[in-house]
């Protein structure tokens, strides 16, 4: 489902947008890109890492980056695809963390639903996640 060239590069902005705010851990543009809605779910990858509307989706983010003392996120695109008024971002991510004075680093996967409402592109959905490690081959 390939979009027009014009809708791509809009839900590619706003994919750019959400990761470089949360890069930086600006909880009011994160929160102003999201669905106001009751029901729009953001989840994370850690133990009980999941918001559903945008007061919950405040006080996720404020909690999360509240214990980071530094973070950088690089990313690559694995797809930007989409049909009518709705479209979806996966993309491959890089974490560098500081946080309880240990520097770590993750890699992880970001896939965002966004919905286009009134011509501008919102995300309705984000899901971060760490591939489980590899089980070991008998």
């Amino acid at each position: 489902m390939k979009l027009g060239a014009k809708t791509e590069a809009h839900v590619r902005a706003v994919a750019e947008a959400w990761l470089s705010a949360y890069s930086t851990r600006n909880v009011e543009a994160i929160v102003e890109m999201a669905a106001n809605d009751a029901d729009a779910v953001f989840v994370a990858s850690g133990e009980g890492e999941m918001a559903a509307g945008p007061i919950e989706l405040r006080k996720a983010l404020e909690a999360d980056f509240g214990r980071l003392k530094g973070m950088r996120l690089d990313h690559t695109w694995v797809t930007i695809s989409g049909a009518g008024a709705v479209a979806w971002a996966v993309a491959d991510c890089r974490w560098e963390i500081v946080a309880a004075g240990k520097q770590s680093r993750v890699h992880g996967r970001l896939t965002i639903v966004l919905e286009n409402r009134m011509e501008k592109w919102i995300v309705a959905h984000s899901r971060y996640s760490v591939p489980a490690p590899e089980a070991p081959r008998a």
